[in-house]
């Protein structure tokens, strides 16, 4: 195992050498030797017969990433709204500077739990426990995600 790897790290040092001297003074991209390497490993593995641990391999990332993805769905917009807002004024959010001094308007606040104008104290106490069951720090979830919903529940119930 030792020599092929010897042999990727050769043969990639070669293509970047040749695709310098036909290149003139262009640059390689990281990227490119990166991913020439990898093709280049692949190709020897093939080669050589050791290839069949990357089948597994490839599955399993596969079903890793659908099922993240069907666990990250339904949080897609609770997510988008507060990237956008986080985005569009990172200084008024640290600084409370939007007023009140929590850097969310009850529009927002309304749109971070998913509810409409004239929600009852009920719903917005359930939309908060339904949203922080989700994106808690405890479960793995983000700690911005959580004060977000506990801002928003804050404005709606003042």
């Amino acid at each position: 195992m030792l020599q092929l790897l010897i042999a990727v790290i050769v043969l990639g040092l070669l293509f970047y050498g040749v695709a310098k001297l036909l290149g003139g003074n262009q640059n390689l991209s990281r990227s490119t030797v990166l991913w020439s390497i990898i093709a280049i490993a692949i190709v020897l593995l093939a080669l050589t017969g050791r290839l069949g641990w990357l089948v597994p391999l490839i599955g399993a990332i596969a079903a890793l990433l659908v099922r993240s993805a069907q666990t990250l769905a339904p949080l897609l917009p609770l997510l988008e709204k507060i990237w956008r807002e986080h985005r569009r004024k990172p200084e008024a959010e640290t600084t409370g500077a939007t007023g009140g001094g929590n850097g969310m308007t009850r529009v927002e606040a309304l749109a971070v739990l998913g509810l409409s104008e004239g929600a009852t104290h009920e719903e917005i106490i359930a939309a908060h426990r339904r949203l922080m069951q989700k994106v808690h720090p405890d479960r793995g979830g983000s700690d911005y995600l959580a004060s977000q919903l506990n801002k928003a529940r804050n404005i709606l119930l003042q």
